[in-house]
């Protein structure tokens, strides 16, 4: 008796074909699984009783056990070799961020010179010489000596300015500020300065007259009953009556008037008197006879 054994070639060379096209894919499909973290190319082997070994590395112990998992639902596979590696992502550390950068300070702007003001011109009209000198004599009523407020700020916070006459007036919106100016004014040392600067700055004597929007004019001295008056004015009080101090002066009692005196009788003139010594004297008991 006799016994024949042959071998299919071509069907084992089909089924090694099958394993190696399985271990690719299966490869293939845990690189690309968002389920596990690889960290090198994958490598899957087969063998002809069906046992897979995984090659690689992978991130933790979960993705090592999550790409078994995944072999073992692969057809034709009954055995899985994990020779999977776990290599933990390293943690960068984060690069220390620089300091912000401080802004650059703006370039300094150059300094605009100051405009002069114009020379001063004595032919020119007053009005134009008050307009143009106006930030001199401004200047220069910072040395006028004060007893509470400077000259020169109230002088500036003025709405209105023009000559008349003799005078240079100024015109306040608000008249506290007016009365603070006719106070200062009420110095004879600050105002015969102001009427010094006034010479020098418009080159033409002037004295200074205060009005405010809404009140009467100060005028300086008694006119408008002093500091005081308009200070009570300004706090609501009423001017209802003036006394001059003509009248204000005490006058002496009016003279009794005399007692009558009777007329004294005429002295004789020296004819009378001698016309007298002439004629008889007639006695009361003798009666004179008749012609």
């Amino acid at each position: 008796m006799s016994v024949s054994i042959g071998f299919n070639l071509a069907s084992q060379r089909n089924v090694a074909a099958r394993r190696a096209d399985t271990s690719l894919k299966l490869a293939q499909r845990m690189e690309n699984s968002s389920w596990l973290q690889t960290r090198s190319p994958m490598e899957v082997r087969i063998d002809s009783e069906g046992t897979a070994t995984l090659i690689g590395s992978v991130a933790t112990e979960h993705d090592r056990a999550i790409a078994q998992r995944l072999a073992m639902l692969e057809s034709g596979i009954w055995r899985v070799v994990n020779e999977l590696t776990v290599t933990p992502l390293e943690e960068t550390p984060a690069a220390p961020q620089a300091p912000a950068a401080r802004p650059a300070a703006p370039a300094p702007q150059p300094r605009t010179p100051a405009v002069a003001p114009p020379p001063l011109d004595p032919s020119a009209p007053i009005e134009e010489r008050l307009r143009t000198q106006w930030p001199v004599l401004l200047r220069a009523m910072a040395r006028v000596p004060r007893d509470r407020f400077d000259v020169a700020a109230l002088l500036r916070s003025s709405a209105q300015r023009h000559v008349d006459g003799e005078a240079l007036v100024v015109r306040f919106s608000h008249v506290s500020n007016s009365e603070r100016l006719q106070a200062e004014l009420e110095n004879p040392k600050a105002r015969a300065e102001i009427e010094r600067v006034l010479e020098e700055t418009l080159a033409q004597k002037l004295t200074l007259r205060v009005e405010a929007d809404g009140a009467p004019a100060h005028r300086g001295g008694s006119e408008d009953g002093g500091h005081l008056v308009r200070a009570a004015m300004s706090l609501g009080g009423q001017v209802i009556g003036e006394v001059t101090p003509e009248e204000s002066a005490p006058r002496d009692p009016a003279p009794p008037e005399p007692a009558p005196v009777e007329p004294a009788a005429a002295e004789p003139t020296p004819v009378e008197s001698a016309v007298e010594q002439k004629l008889p004297q007639a006695s009361p008991a003798d009666p004179s006879p008749a012609g």
